[in-house]
């Protein structure tokens, strides 16, 4: 093999795919050591914010939430100079699970409130949809939690995404079912 090849940007962009390939063979540990390999290599922002949010989701999955956190932090400060809405839609979502873990709640619903932002702005009914599933998760008011999961439905169902239109039931299904043991709990 050519050595200009691994060279620069080509480099780059091979550590930025194992990144991808080992996140979906879900072994986040060798994903995210090909992170330092792909930044030292790439200048692309956008790329090198799509490098960070991988990494950052296998430091999620790998339960490493403060790590999880700063990269996904560090990602959105490479996107500042680039206007990819749904680069950063996808990113402000993913910052809301380690947050949310780490006792941030309130942080963790500002961010999705502002993914949600992007969502319905650029017409991505599935992102909104299980962003609002955030939301209601996140929620301490049963009627929010309610409307947030109506919300997810409706959004889903504008998707025509049945997966999500599943998991937007299935929420709902879950906040109604928990609601009727609270009642069922105080009658007693």
């Amino acid at each position: 093999m050519d050595r200009e090849i691994l060279k620069g940007k080509k480099l780059g962009q091979i550590h930025q795919r194992l990144i991808e390939l080992y996140f979906k063979a879900t072994d986040y540990q060798k994903s995210v050591e090909h992170l330092p390999l792909s930044l030292d290599q790439l200048e692309d922002r956008l790329a090198r914010a799509l490098c960070l949010f991988n990494a950052g989701w296998s430091y999620e999955r790998l339960g490493q939430w403060d790590l999880s956190i700063k990269t996904y932090k560090q990602a959105l400060e490479e996107l500042k100079t680039v206007d990819k809405p749904f680069a950063e839609l996808l990113i402000k979502s993913g910052l809301f699970w380690p947050l949310y873990f780490q006792g941030e709640t309130e942080d963790a619903t500002q961010m999705v409130k502002k993914a949600l932002s992007l969502a319905e702005k650029g017409h991505h009914y599935a992102e909104a949809s299980s962003l609002y599933i955030c939301l209601s998760y996140s929620s301490d008011s049963n009627k929010d939690k309610i409307k947030f999961a109506e919300n997810s439905l409706l959004y889903a169902e504008k998707s025509e995404d049945d997966y999500r239109i599943g998991q937007s039931h299935y929420w709902l299904g879950q906040i109604q079912q928990s609601l009727s043991k609270s009642e069922q709990g105080k009658k007693v």
